[in-house]
């Protein structure tokens, strides 16, 4: 996070303790937690955690949700100049602040890029499966480029206000359909241009 500097559509990072154990990072306050958690108390979803948010009497536009994808856009275009590429983009790992705006965060997977932005995996480790480019479900190969599937999935998860991607497919049918050229269908509620109703 250090060496992504100052953006602001990506969260900050105030301060970092790392002579002992256990290792404390400072990121900035975002009020409203986290995006997926966000849509879906908006949405009146049962099982939102974030107890934090009171929503109830919020409505979302298709200009917010608009304003939500173009916020992120923004942050990642940066993300992406700097060689760095995210490899978990997803509305968990969005955050958003009282005003409603949204910064991207879960650093977690990221890595610098040195040769051609693209990022090969030498860790085998659990990843976010249903937010994986077909070239990356085994792991490796990833560069800016996968990041931009990602996002097409972190959009198909704002319109659908905090929908799981793939939702009546588990891991493994999601992996085999993706490598046969299965793509997912537009939400209900998206046509073609993808408009939402207003």
């Amino acid at each position: 996070m250090k060496s992504i500097g100052n953006n602001e559509h990506v969260v900050s990072m105030l301060g970092l303790r790392r002579a002992v154990e256990p290792y404390f990072i400072i990121l900035e306050y975002m009020e409203r937690g986290n995006l997926q958690t966000y849509l879906c108390q908006v949405r009146g979803r049962k099982g939102a955690t974030n107890t934090d948010v009171k929503c109830s009497n919020l409505t979302l536009t298709n200009t917010d949700l608009l304003k939500y994808s173009h916020q992120i856009a923004i942050g990642m275009d940066f993300i992406s100049s700097k060689c760095i590429v995210h490899r978990d983009l997803a509305t968990r790992n969005i955050l958003v602040n009282e005003l409603g705006v949204c910064k991207i965060a879960g650093f977690g997977l990221a890595s610098g890029v040195v040769d051609e932005r693209q990022y090969r995996n030498k860790i085998k480790g659990r990843l976010p499966i249903r937010w994986l480019a077909p070239e990356t479900i085994d792991g490796t190969n990833f560069t800016t480029k996968s990041d931009v599937w990602s996002f097409g999935i972190l959009l198909w998860e704002i319109v659908t206000m905090g929908n799981n991607p793939y939702p009546d497919m588990c891991e493994w049918e999601v992996t085999s359909s993706l490598q046969k050229g299965y793509r997912m269908p537009n939400p209900r509620i998206a046509t073609r241009t993808c408009t939402l109703p207003c």
